[in-house]
Parts: C-alpha cells; structure tokens; sequence
C-alpha cells in the first residue's frame, strides 16, 4: 500500500488562479491495475512534474478539463461541476488532505482516471453532490470511469418535484443507460435521488435502458438507492446492471420495492430484468427493500443472471417480499422469473428468514434454498466438500433446472416443496412444488 506523499511549495497569492502550470515540483501518486494470473491488484507508485493545478476558491462556475497533461488537486477546490469533454481522457489526481467538491460529468465516449495518494483517513477526497437533477458523478452509457483511490462521496440531485427526473449518485441520467465504472481502491459512497440507483442509471419511463456496468476489484463501495431504485443496478423502470465483483467490499441497499442488487420497481411490466451478477472474491452484501429481492428484480420485474464461484455473498430480501416467499437471490415474491443462479461446487449456501436463522442445505437444494427464502448466506466450504454424495447420486440443482451429471434414466424425475426438501414422490396433497426445476401446482 502506498504511503507516499506530495512535494508543495508555497506559493505567492497572485498564483491561485483556476488553473496553474507547474514544471519543478514532483506530485506522486498511485496507479493500480488487475493482475489477472495473480488474481490481485497491482500498485505503483508514479511520480510527475508535468501537470496543471486545480486551485483558488469556490465557484459557481463549470471548469472543463480540457488538457492533455494531468489535473491536480493540491488543496480543497470548489465549483458547480468539471466536465470531461467529448471524446477526452483525462487524468485526475486528488492530493492527501485535499477536497474537490462539485458534481463531475463525464461527456460521451469520455473517460476520467481518478486518483489518490495514499489509502487511510488523510486520503484525497471528492465530494461530487448536486443540485440540479443530474448525477453527481455522471457516466453515460458510452463513458467510463476508472477510481485508482481516494474518498469518493456522489449523490445524485433531485429534482422529481418538477417531473424532470433526479440522478443516481454515479451512472447515467433519466432515460439513458449508464456507462462504465471501474473501481481498483478507495472508499466509494454513492447515492440516487427519488427513481435512481446509487450506482446505475435514472428512473426511465418506458425507455429500454439499464444500469452501465461495474467492474470492482478492491476497495469499499456502498450504493444506496433512492425511492425505487436499486443500490446497484436500474433506476425505476429500468434493467439492472453488469456487475463483476473480483475483491473488495460492496455493500447495496435497494430504495422502496426495489432490489440491492439488480433492478429497480417494473412500472410496466414485462420489460426489465436485474441484469447480471458474477463474483469471484470479496464480501458482497445485498438488500433488497419492501418488495424487492436481495439480488435480482424489483418489484414485478424479473430476476437477474447470478454466478458465484468465491468470494462471500449475503443477500436479504425486503420485508415484504419476505411474508410471500420472497426471494434473497431471485425475483421479488415466490412466483415469477427467477433469472438463472449457478453456485459453484466449492461453495456452501446458508439460509433462512433471516441472518440469525439460516440452515445450511445440501447440495441438490442450494438453489431453491436461496429463491423461497428471504435471507441467504454463500461462502467457501471449508472441506466438506457437499456436492460428492450428490454427484454420486447423479443429480444436482443448477441454472434454476434440474440438470443430470450422469447417465440416471428415471432417477431425475424429482419433487421438491418450496422449502427446498426433497420428496419421496409426486405429492398427493394440495399445493406447489418445484418439479424438474419449475414451480408445478398440485390441485
């Protein structure tokens, strides 16, 4: 972890302007990247004397970052937003105990590289809050955003009183999908306003959108929602977003009916899905509010596509959701389009109506487990290695089907009842049940 520090030199007071050129002093920072054998994040520590200085007081002005040698910020630095033009790359390095504060938007096929000096409680920070009804940091569907570090604080505005929409704390505004965000390191808070995601997109109004991509390697990033939006994901209205999650903590909190993870409340239905969830490492925590799932759909919309090879992931449907059967992982309430969940053989999955009630389940009933029950819990097995008696059975639950290993003939035509149990039969009485991996009712 990098600890290096910055090199200032005072300045005379008739050098504060907007924008400054130094040549003397050096600024370091810290750049980060993925290693993908090694399966971490790499740092190194760079060093510049090239760049030009964001300085003086707040503004209610826009400041466009325009040029092709770094940003910096060397001291806290206010306006109502910077701009990433068109079509620019722009390098931007925030300072140990610096603050730049303002809404940021990232124009069309832009993209801005944030970064920090150090990790800790003196690390640069961005406080990207607006006013208006935009995003605090806006990503449209063809920019990206990629956070090496810092402190990063984006809230979206909300301006829903005047019908013109508000924005989610980072992504792409009302009607349009959001873009690329990337996040190697740091501390990132995000909040949407009323019909956004903290991070994704705004409320969409029969538009087909959804909520950009997230890619997280490291770091801390927790996403609230505003009123039905998801933490992560689709504003109201809208499909949830591509999500990959390599390391770090994430924490999402869905607004009212809509999921943690995946999309925001369906306001016509039949059009929106939770996107898409795939975890590899890291913590994962998603909440899903009133009637929305922990991972997957919003109210009446449909589940999402959720892969979990590592990593732990804890999913917690809303309350209400959770009298009908909710599901953590899945759609809102027990009948629906659950989306696709696959759970690699080396995890274990832990379930129940809540975090101090789970079971843990065998291996043939990890997925129904997670889809009628409100909270679910996926992690490493720790060697007991589950799966074996059922593989040697020749069945197994995955992708929401049954699916055979093995030649098995006959065997496969299996019942289950919606608490994930296994029966000896057809059932006789009344009922539902999942049969062959679909929901089937006995009259």
């Amino acid at each position: 972890m990098s600890t290096t520090k910055s090199i200032f030199t005072v300045l005379p007071l008739a050098a504060l302007v907007a924008a400054e050129a130094w040549a003397n002093d050096s600024v370091n920072f810290v750049k980060r990247s993925w290693d993908d054998v090694g399966k971490r994040v790499v740092e190194k520590d760079t060093s510049i004397t090239d760049y030009f200085t964001l300085n003086g007081t707040a503004s209610k002005d826009d400041y466009t970052l325009d040029r092709d040698i770094p940003y910096v910020v060397k001291k806290s630095f206010g306006r109502y937003k910077v701009v990433v033009p068109k079509n620019a790359v722009v390098n931007l390095i925030i300072c140990d105990g610096a603050t730049l504060e303002g809404g940021i938007d990232i124009d069309e096929g832009a993209t801005l590289n944030i970064f920090a000096q150090s990790d800790g409680d003196n690390m640069g920070k961005i406080v990207a809050q607006r006013l208006g009804p935009s995003a605090g940091i806006k990503v449209p569907e063809s920019a990206s955003l990629f956070i090496h570090g810092g402190d990063i604080d984006a809230k979206g505005g909300d301006y829903s009183f005047l019908n013109e929409g508000s924005g989610p704390g980072i992504g792409g505004m009302r009607k349009e999908s959001g873009g690329s965000v990337t996040i190697y390191a740091g501390k990132v808070s995000a909040t949407g306003g009323k019909d956004a995601a903290g991070i994704g997109n705004g409320e969409q109004w029969r538009k087909a959108t959804n909520g950009g991509s997230l890619t997280v390697y490291g770091g801390t990033v927790t996403a609230r929602g505003g009123e039905y939006g998801a933490g992560i994901g689709g504003g109201q209205d809208a499909s949830g977003s591509k999500v990959v999650i390599y390391g770090g903590t994430v924490k999402a909190y869905g607004g009212t009916d809509a999921a943690g993870i995946g999309s925001g409340e369906e306001y016509v239905a039949g059009t929106i899905d939770g996107g898409s969830l795939t975890v590899y490492g890291g913590y994962v925590y998603a909440e899903g509010k009133d009637w929305g799932a922990g991972i997957g759909g919003g109210q009446d919309a449909k589940g999402a596509k959720v892969e979990i090879y590592g990593g732990t992931v804890e999913a917690k449907a809303g309350e209400k959701a959770a009298m009908e059967n909710g599901s953590a992982i899945g759609s809102a309430a027990g009948e629906g389009y659950y989306g696709s969940l696959y759970i690699d053989g080396n995890m274990i999955v832990k379930a129940g109506q809540s975090a101090a009630s789970v079971s843990q389940f065998p291996f043939d009933t990890r997925v129904p487990a997670c889809r009628w029950r409100p909270f679910a819990r996926i992690e490493p097995d720790a060697g007991k290695a589950l799966k074996k008696s059922a593989v040697a059975g020749g069945v197994m639950i995955q992708d929401g089907r049954l699916e055979a290993t093995q030649s098995v003939g006959r065997r496969a035509d299996r019942w289950f009842d919606l608490q994930g149990r296994k029966l000896n039969g057809k059932p006789t009485e009344k009922g539902k049940y999942l049969h062959n991996g679909r929901v089937e009712v006995i009259r």
